[in-house]
């Protein structure tokens, strides 16, 4: 959640991030959705959701809710301990 907006992911194929509007919490609205990494978790703060999933960290521009703009994706693959 960061004010009105709440951010979810839904575990298909492929996963997406689902932004919701939830100025009326007994109505919520889905704005739009965008693809997002595998095993992906995130953080919301202010027009930006963080992205990471397993290999992959992305940042996400929600300011145009209805339209979320990929602002960078780093592949991680290799890169990380195990």
């Amino acid at each position: 959640m960061d004010g009105n907006r709440a951010y979810i992911i839904a575990n298909g194929r492929p996963p997406k991030l689902h932004v919701f509007d939830v100025t009326d919490p007994a109505r919520p609205k889905c704005l739009s959705t965008v693809e997002v990494p595998v095993g992906a978790t995130l953080f919301a703060k202010g027009d930006r959701v963080y992205l990471a999933g397993k290999t992959t960290f992305a940042i996400v521009d929600v300011s145009d809710p209805k339209a979320p703009k990929l602002l960078g994706k780093l592949d991680l693959a290799g890169q990380t301990e195990k």
